[in-house]
């Protein structure tokens, strides 16, 4: 009985964690919805994927975060935009922290902290695009 309920929610996971892959939006990051499809229900797989799509984002991030930097004309806006990127990093964080803990833990609430961070490390990767008219 235990093995079935590691199958189920393996399932479950990928199904979550791949809900867009099936409704057909936007996927996380470039080659995450066949990451997903080929690591279906692999929880050390599906968090490998996520990981990427982190990676991916992570990178645009830096690079959007250098562009809103060079784009600052004053030392009073780049220095926001540090204040301001140092409050979301440690924000996004203790929130995946947060999510992971106030569930008690457990492989899969690790795959969804890891989908969190890939998540809104997107959303902010595309806000500081915006700051530069970049999209």
């Amino acid at each position: 009985m235990k093995a079935l309920s590691t199958i189920l929610t393996g399932a479950g996971l990928a199904l979550a964690a791949c809900g867009p892959c099936l409704a057909g939006e936007e996927e996380l990051a470039p080659g995450y919805n066949a990451c997903m499809e080929k690591a279906y229900g692999n929880d050390v797989e599906t968090r490998e994927c996520m990981r990427k799509a982190h990676a991916y984002w992570d990178r645009k991030l830096n690079e959007n975060y250098r562009a809103a930097k060079e784009s600052c004309s004053s030392k009073a806006c780049a220095k926001k935009l540090l204040e301001a990127e140092r409050a979301w990093l440690k924000w996004r964080d203790l929130m995946a922290e947060l999510l992971y803990e106030s569930h008690g833990g457990g492989s899969m609430y690790i795959a969804r902290s890891i989908y969190f961070e890939a998540e809104a490390t997107k959303l902010q990767a595309q806000k500081l695009a915006r700051l530069t008219g970049e999209e």
